[in-house]
C-alpha cells in the first residue's frame, strides 16, 4: 500500500510540476502576460503606425519674384540696390495639422535652410495622414537659444552661431550694395523670440 501511495504521490507531483500556466509570454505584445511560463498563440500586437519623409519646399521671394542669390534687387522704400550673397535661417518647432484637426508635433525640430543649397529640407518619419496646415518657429527657441552651441543643424560649423555672443544667428542675410560705405552689408538677426 505504501509503494502504491508513493507511485500515486510522485505522479501527482509530476503532473503539478508539467502544469505551465499558458498566455503571451511575448513582452512586446499589448496583452503580455508575465505569470504566464508557456506561450499558447494568443499574443496581439498594437497597429505599426506608417510614416513617411515629408520635404517641405520654402518659396523665397523679392517683390512678387523669385528671389535668387547673386541677383540684383531695389530696396522697396530706400531705393538701394542690394545683391545678396548669403541668405540662411531656422525653422523649428514644426507642427502639423491633420484634416481630423489634430496636430503632430516633430520632437526637437531644427533644420536650417540655406538658399544656396537649395529651398527644401526633409521631415523624417511624419505618421501618414492628410495634413492641411504646416506651423513653425522662424528661428531657435529661447531654450535651445541660450543652451550653448548643439549639434546637427545647430552645430556652430554651419556659423550660425555668435562667438562673442551666447545665442544663434537666427537669419543671416549678407551681400553687396552700391550704397553702403564698405560696399557690403551684413544682416545678422537674432534674440529670443526668432527673427
Amino acid at each position: 500500500m505504501n509503494k502504491l501511495f508513493v507511485i500515486g504521490l510522485a505522479a501527482g507531483l509530476v503532473s503539478l510540476t508539467a502544469c505551465k500556466k499558458e498566455g503571451c509570454t511575448d513582452p512586446t505584445a499589448v496583452n503580455f502576460s508575465d505569470e504566464a511560463k508557456k506561450d499558447d498563440g494568443t499574443c496581439t500586437y498594437a497597429p505599426v503606425e506608417q510614416t513617411e519623409d515629408v520635404t517641405v519646399h520654402m518659396d523665397h521671394m523679392w517683390a512678387g519674384s523669385d528671389f535668387t542669390l547673386n541677383t540684383a534687387y531695389t530696396h522697396p522704400t530706400t531705393g538701394d540696390e542690394l545683391t545678396f550673397t548669403t541668405m540662411k535661417y531656422y525653422v523649428s518647432n514644426i507642427k502639423l495639422k491633420k484634416d481630423d484637426g489634430s496636430w503632430w508635433v516633430e520632437p526637437e525640430s531644427y533644420y536650417l535652410v540655406d538658399v544656396s543649397q537649395g529651398e527644401m529640407f526633409t521631415i523624417p518619419d511624419v505618421p501618414e495622414g492628410n495634413y492641411t496646415d504646416i506651423s513653425y518657429t522662424l528661428g531657435v527657441d529661447s531654450l535651445r537659444n541660450v543652451s550653448g552651441a548643439q549639434t546637427g543643424a545647430l552645430s556652430t560649423a554651419n556659423g550660425m552661431f555668435w562667438s562673442w555672443n551666447t545665442g544663434y544667428i537666427m537669419t543671416k542675410a549678407e551681400g553687396t550694395s552700391p550704397q553702403s560705405s564698405s560696399g557690403s552689408f551684413a544682416f545678422h538677426l537674432g534674440g529670443f523670440s526668432g527673427a
